[in-house]
């Protein structure tokens, strides 16, 4: 019998613990959505609608259950989940700025039965194509795109080509890039499974942009942190000097909706006085975006009286909070 690998956590007839599964099922999927820009990209340089853009992401999620289902019990045999591929853009965007949609249907459908007949040939190839062999191929193409990639990164303008990379979004890919590789190369057993997904998450704290209510100095200490972490700062305060704004690498915004509406986390850091009484308004609170992140550790009197409750009663945003109208909060509140 051969000898068991030593990085070989579970075979192919083994079956991981639920935990592990629900994990490793929640980071592919994490995977799968982040993927999803791809579509982005492709709706953008075609110029569609918002309507036609939503269409079309709905569409992909439909097309990516039923490719996984067919592979599964017609192609490898495997539950190999589908996912948006880059290396397509070039090609779709070309066949749908001189073909439409009908010529973009039909290059998928033809790169779709390509696949397929691969597919039910990679029991048989696998010989062939031992890891050592399949691993320098996967390096000499990455190797020969990249001088390619990163000409067109620094040469390439929004009037040249719809792609535009800024620095901040590369540090951003890059980081994700080194934490997911670092994760595979330095964690041991179970934990180098979740490499792809610590490396997603790291690159999501340093993509979120923190707004800061009240920069005194409990604020700098937050927004020194998050710069730390690589996060774009920005902060409303009227009273304090241009010069603190410069020294904390924090950007200066002077209309508190602008602040708020342009955050992915909105945190509150001022002192209750007769001035700063209910400043943040219900209207404040409209400008939060669905998903955005409202952090109060001030006092709750900032706040414009039932103002907060509101917004929340909506359900589409969530907020971190420990100072109340009333304190201590009633059993029943």
């Amino acid at each position: 019998m051969a000898k068991r690998p030593g990085n070989l956590q579970y075979a192919n007839d083994e079956v991981p613990p639920p935990l592990s599964i629900g994990i490793l099922a929640f980071q592919h999927s994490a995977i799968v959505l982040i993927n999803l820009v791809y579509v982005v990209i492709i709706t953008k340089a075609l110029n569609l609608s918002a309507a036609d853009q939503f269409a079309m992401l709905s569409t992909t999620l439909l097309v990516l259950g039923i490719g996984t289902a067919l592979q599964a019990k017609f192609g490898s045999g495997l539950l190999i989940v589908f996912h948006p591929n880059p290396i397509y853009i070039p090609l779709i965007v070309a066949a749908g700025l001189t073909q439409g949609a009908g010529g973009i249907a039909f290059l998928l459908v033809c790169a779709g039965v390509v696949q397929f007949v691969f597919g039910s040939l990679v029991r048989r190839l696998r010989v062939f194509f031992p890891p050592e062999v399949c691993g320098v191929v996967v390096i000499m193409l990455g190797v020969s795109l990249l001088p390619g990639t990163l000409r067109g990164i620094v040469t390439q303008s929004v009037d040249k080509t719809f792609l535009h990379v800024e620095s901040a979004g590369l540090v951003v890919a890059l980081v994700t890039l080194a934490v997911a590789s670092a994760g595979s190369v330095w964690l041991r057993g179970m934990a180098r499974f979740f490499s792809l997904l610590l490396g997603c998450l790291a690159g999501m704290i340093l993509a979120w942009a923190l707004g800061i209510i009240g920069l005194g100095g409990i604020g700098q200490t937050v927004a020194g942190i998050a710069n730390a972490f690589g996060m774009k700062v920005s902060a409303w305060n009227s009273h304090v000097p241009a010069q603190v704004f410069e020294n904390l690498n924090v950007t200066p915004v002077e209309d508190m909706n602008e602040l708020i509406s342009n955050s992915d986390v909105v945190s509150v850091h001022m002192p209750l006085l007769d001035s700063t009484r209910g400043i943040i308004t219900a209207k404040n609170l409209d400008a939060l975006r669905p998903g955005t992140l409202f952090v109060n550790t001030a006092r709750a009197e900032v706040i414009e009286p039932g103002a907060l409750l509101a917004r929340l009663q909506r359900g589409d945003i969530p907020a971190a909070l420990d100072v109340f109208d009333h304190e201590p909060l009633a059993a029943d509140d």
